[in-house]
């Protein structure tokens, strides 16, 4: 009997001990470890994966959209589920899709959560979660680009993430970032998902950028220049247009190109903007520099006459061609027939330190400050580098590196009567509840009266000099050639093959409003800017002009009465 209650005693006795010891590391785990124990709790079964959704739009000038959302599908798989990979890889390529090899092997390892594609269509990612019942999809905003290759070196674009890479999508990626979101979904204890929660989209965004670009002057300049890029066989051509008293860029275009939904198919060299990061030697658009010079400091004599030496100079036993032999031109015939050699012989007494302050301060060989887009410096050394070769050189556009906003902006000065104002091409950022348009930069940089002698200069140079390509019968165009043999860096010597062609100026000449430029890298059909650049700048201020309606009436008239005879 007592062996009985002894034996009955010591079990409930470890009975007791045993309760008491699950209760004090009940204790222990639930007050003293609560927190460890949530924190392992929670990276064993919650998983979170952000994305960004919501991002702002980007308007042309009048509100037209050049950068919107669109939704897509991102499919995604838990790898601890998959027991044959190759079976998704082929599932994928039967809907023309390739997934990452990085995807592919994580899938292989069997790794948790896993994106197996990106931003995808909607259709096209429920067909094939119906054919794969462990592949699932969450909804995603993409960007679309309505305007495409047309407009993509200036728009830019964005990655899988929707998070700014290039262009004002990047500059502005701080106004335009749409708002951060956790995806999250649960695992149970066989680490399967068993929720993923949180798809719906939040309200429209409240911050955009709005451009100077207008949409319709891009896509008519695009056309035009990608046409007659193909007729001269070019390896390049750009075309730009600013509004001469507000600085704001109307278009700006240039190609080869790509397109921004599909960017990582094309080389890096064709996401970059023309505009600011294209340098070369302009050759004779610099002329109306060199004489801006010389009309600034009373150098120059429209009747003075100059020898031109047949054709050929020496200096420093540097021999200076002109396209065509000319004995002797008076000054204003060496601007209007663009002879080299005139010009570098109106630039003899000329002091080098006063050249180039004047040129500094035009901005050449420095970068200009154009909000959203990153500008190259171009190069201009400093007088005490130069040799004596440098200012004969530099006044006829050699031995100086510029981009073609630098040009651009300079012409526009001059139709804006000697007022040079700061390029934009964002007109208002909205940001919230706020909204603001950016200052305008303006200083003038010739007086009054060059400007207009210049303006004078460049219109006689397309009714009676090498710019008589762009003579137009409905629009009076004022611009300058220019033709510049490219810099062939492994033989460190000028080219004799490959050349820039250019065209620059503005219009209407009476009134002007628009700066244009036009520049094509080695053209074959013709090497001379006034050969190639000069039809391309007419066709496209012709057309623009028309489409504002500038001489509508004539032109109407004039095709009815062709339509009579």
């Amino acid at each position: 009997m007592w062996n009985e209650r002894f034996k009955l005693s010591v079990i409930l006795t470890l009975i007791g001990l045993l309760v008491t010891g699950i209760a004090i590391r009940l204790v222990y785990l639930q007050v003293y470890k609560h927190e460890d124990m949530n924190r392992h709790a929670k990276s064993q079964s919650i998983k979170s994966v952000a994305i960004y959704e919501n991002r702002g739009p980007i308007f042309d000038r009048s509100g037209k959209h050049l950068a919107v959302n669109k939704k897509n599908a991102s499919l995604y798989v838990y790898g601890s589920e998959i027991d044959d990979p190759y079976r998704i890889k082929l599932i994928l390529n039967d809907y023309g899709l390739k997934m990452h090899d990085r995807n592919y092997n994580n899938l292989r390892k069997k790794k948790g959560f896993i994106w197996i594609k990106r931003n995808i269509d909607v259709e096209k990612a429920e067909a094939i979660t119906r054919r794969y019942p462990y592949i699932n999809f969450v909804l995603e905003e993409n960007r679309f680009y309505p305007e495409g290759e047309n407009l993509a070196k200036i728009v830019g674009f964005t990655g899988v993430d929707n998070q700014g890479l290039h262009g004002i999508e990047f500059s502005m990626d701080d106004v335009l970032r749409g708002k951060k979101k956790k995806l999250i979904y649960l695992r149970d204890s066989r680490n399967r998902p068993i929720l993923l929660k949180d798809k719906e989209f939040i309200s429209d965004s409240t911050s955009s950028v709005q451009l100077t670009i207008d949409k319709n002057m891009q896509k008519t300049a695009s056309i035009i220049l990608k046409k007659d890029m193909k007729r001269f066989g070019a390896s390049k051509g750009f075309a730009a247009g600013m509004d001469v008293k507000t600085g704001e860029i109307l278009f700006s275009t240039s190609f080869p190109s790509y397109i921004p939904e599909n960017f990582q198919d094309f080389p890096k060299e064709y996401w970059r903007s023309m505009l600011t990061n294209y340098l070369f030697e302009p050759g004779s658009i610099f002329k109306a520099f060199t004489f801006g010079f010389l009309l600034e400091n009373k150098l120059f004599a429209p009747g003075k006459e100059v020898d031109c030496e047949n054709g050929k100079y020496v200096v420093y036993n540097h021999v200076f061609n002109d396209v065509h032999k000319y004995e002797k031109l008076s000054s204003e015939e060496v601007f209007l027939k663009s002879s080299n050699i005139g010009t570098i012989k109106l630039m003899e007494s000329v002091s080098n330190k006063r050249f180039y302050e004047f040129l500094n301060k035009t901005g050449i060989g420095q970068p200009i400050e154009i909000e959203g887009i990153p500008s190259e410096n171009g190069i201009l050394r400093a007088p005490d580098k130069w040799s004596g070769l440098s200012r004969p050189s530099i006044s006829i556009g050699q031995e100086v590196l510029v981009t073609p906003l630098h040009i651009l902006s300079y012409y526009a000065a001059i139709a804006n009567d000697g007022v040079l104002v700061r390029p934009s091409v964002i007109k208002a950022v909205k940001h919230g509840n706020k909204a603001h348009e950016l200052y305008v930069e303006k200083k003038r940089i010739l007086n009054k009266d060059t400007a207009k002698q210049l303006q004078y200069l460049l219109r006689k140079a397309v009714t009676e000099g090498t710019g008589e390509n762009a003579l137009s019968d409905y629009l009076p165009i004022a611009a300058k050639t220019g033709t510049a043999q490219k810099y062939d860096i492994r033989r460190n010597a000028y080219s004799y093959r490959d050349y820039v062609a250019s065209f620059v100026g503005f219009f209407p000449y009476t009134s002007p409003e628009i700066a244009m430029i036009v520049v094509y890298d080695s053209p074959k059909k013709s090497i001379y800017g006034g050969s190639t650049a000069a039809f391309t700048f007419k066709s496209i201020a012709e057309q623009i002009m028309i489409n504002k309606g500038f001489n509508i009436k004539r032109l109407r008239a004039e095709i009815e009465t062709k339509k009579s005879s």
